[in-house]
């Protein structure tokens, strides 16, 4: 099910929000609650548009999602804590990211591969989905995709070759960013819980 949770009109201003591995997103954090979440939204950013996404039929069998289209991010949180895991921005022209001082997101930023790989620092190559043409490079706590044109990704999919510039003289521009808690995208861990949040007891 998908519920439109927005107050107002759709908004034009650009956000503004720093970007900390393994933590979060401006006042997102990892390992908050969904209602937190959403009080944050009603809060301080109510101008925007927000879509609540929920298995009406299976509600612990599948993630519960805050979608902010105008806001190019949404918020994905573990259906039984109701804790968010994963924060994926799906267009970084809508955001600008921010990290140590630096904008390397925006309206009139692209999100190269060479302005990221300076920025963040150097890590471990990355890997090519040959079938979708997505490079994706990973930090701890922060992962990358890429998208590869067709005529290069026999270039990357089994060689330890970075794209920081293709044959063309281009370099890849950044097609999504998720944060999450750990080392391993596919398998997000979760911080231990603060405040008054207490754990499901299984019986």
């Amino acid at each position: 099910c998908a519920v439109r949770v927005g107050f107002r009109s759709p908004s034009c201003a650009t956000m503004v929000m720093k970007l900390s591995p393994g933590r979060g997103l401006g006042p997102f954090r990892i390992g908050m609650l969904v209602s937190q979440a959403i009080v944050e939204l009603q809060t301080n950013y109510s101008a925007y548009p927000v879509d609540f996404h929920y298995s009406s039929d299976k509600p612990l069998a599948s993630d519960m999602l805050l979608d902010m289209p105008d806001m190019g991010f949404r918020l994905r949180f573990e259906p039984l804590t109701q804790r968010l895991r994963l924060i994926d921005v799906y267009d970084t022209k809508r955001v600008v990211m921010t990290y140590h001082g630096s904008s390397w997101s925006g309206p009139t930023t692209d999100s190269t591969f060479i302005r990221v790989y300076d920025l963040f620092g150097p890590t471990f190559p990355g890997k090519l989905d040959a079938g979708r043409g997505d490079y994706f490079l990973h930090y701890r706590g922060l992962s990358f995709t890429f998208h590869i044109p067709q005529e290069y990704r026999s270039l990357y999919g089994s060689s330890n070759d970075m794209p920081l510039e293709l044959p063309d003289h281009t370099t890849p521009v950044a097609s999504r960013v998720f944060i999450y808690s750990g080392s391993d995208l596919l398998r997000p861990e979760m911080p231990p819980a603060t405040g008054h949040y207490c754990e499901p007891v299984k019986v």
